[in-house]
């Protein structure tokens, strides 16, 4: 996993990345922060798997630079959507067809495994398996918008014959059965058009088109394959101007950040709007059963009663962390922003290492800035 941070005012931009990658249960460093186009002012991170079908970013982002040398864009989005589609180009050779059939069977097998989980997790009995994915692959349906063709079921099982990626699944409840294997291979060819899906990797550009004179951004996630085509999609977007003059970004783990810029952490924030919702719900119940002036309540007006109250806790946030954070962030220069990007990146390090959880983010931290006239300058970078 990845602590990414991004913060910008009218004067230009910083990030800072952690170093620290994962992989089989092994941490090892890794690239997250690149140079789009040279000379360009402009930089891309990466986080998640910060791969395209199995292929480091930084191998594809090479390969990018030296396809589009010398060519220019208007905007940073305009940029980002030229780097996505050429995901699917000829021109990108490092992704080859073999990389994406395993990348497709690697998919599959892991959406085969979480749903064996969340059925024995559920409860589901063996004899109720294929009910409970053929009501999950009605939900997938309803949430993606898509129906699989019989192309794309096709396709997927070429991957599955063609790999070996599925062979550690012949004793799996799901896998192991032809009918709900039919079933779980539907569902995996959903997931590429589910617009809430938060795929695997995630890719943010920032810095400065040929039309811009105030930096912008643009976060894009890959979601997966659909055949032998990358679906992705924009998460994110945004610029400085007169409205905004500047913005903290946080992207992959944010945690700590927003705990940071927003004033509570979000697990606690769920939380309280969690027990509100719940101690109000019992109140209700436990007073209507003993008090006839209740049993007539309007129940949409106390939901709008507890959302009017937890967005006038938004607010109070807002007014007492994030505005006044952002206001001095607009008057610091790009030296601070820098030591502030690392700093917030710094912070969710230490938390994980205090804490159970993994010690997914750490390593040397990689901090750059981007200005219009000076372009990508790397400030601290870690050595592999």
């Amino acid at each position: 996993m990845t602590s990414l941070v991004l913060i910008m005012n009218e004067k230009g931009l910083a990030t800072a990345a952690d170093s620290a990658a994962s992989a089989g249960g092994k941490v090892f460093t890794a690239d997250k922060v690149f140079e789009i186009l040279e000379g360009t002012p402009a930089c891309m991170m990466a986080y998640g798997r910060a791969d395209v079908c199995t292929v480091p970013v930084e191998v594809v982002a090479g390969e990018y630079r030296r396809s589009r040398g010398g060519r220019s864009f208007g905007t940073v989005k305009e940029m980002a959507g030229d780097f996505m589609e050429f995901l699917n180009s000829e021109e990108c050779r490092s992704v080859t067809d073999r990389h994406r059939m395993i990348y497709a069977a690697r998919m599959l097998r892991e959406c085969t495994v979480d749903y064996t989980r969340k059925a024995r997790d559920d409860g589901c009995p063996a004899d109720g398996l294929r009910e409970y994915l053929e009501d999950v692959l009605k939900e997938s349906i309803s949430d993606s918008g898509h129906n699989p063709t019989g192309g794309e079921i096709k396709w997927l099982r070429k991957c599955i014959n063609s790999t070996s990626e599925m062979d550690s699944l012949s004793d799996n409840r799901i896998w192991s059965d032809p009918e709900t294997r039919g079933i779980i291979l539907r569902i995996a060819a959903t997931m590429p058009f589910d617009r809430e899906y938060s795929g695997r990797t995630g890719i943010v550009f920032a810095g400065y088109g040929d039309d811009e004179s105030m930096p912008s951004y643009c976060e894009c996630r890959i979601l997966g394959l659909s055949e032998k085509t990358l679906k992705w999609r924009v998460h994110s977007s945004g610029s400085i101007d007169a409205d905004r003059r500047s913005c903290i970004l946080s992207f992959a783990q944010d945690d700590v950040v927003r705990s940071v810029i927003e004033g509570m952490n979000p697990d606690v924030k769920r939380a309280v709007s969690e027990i509100l919702w719940t101690t109000a719900f019992e109140f209700i119940r436990g007073t209507s059963s003993t008090n006839l002036e209740f049993r007539e309540i309007d129940w949409s007006s106390a939901n709008d009663i507890i959302s009017r109250s937890l967005d006038r806790l938004d607010m109070q946030l807002h007014k007492a962390y994030r505005k006044p954070m952002e206001e001095v962030v607009a008057l610091l220069d790009l030296s601070e922003m820098a030591v502030l990007a690392k700093s917030l990146v710094s912070a969710t390090s230490i938390r994980r290492h205090v804490s159970w959880d993994a010690e997914s983010v750490g390593g040397p931290i990689d901090v750059t800035t981007v200005t219009k006239s000076a372009g990508f300058r790397w400030i601290e970078r870690n050595k592999l």
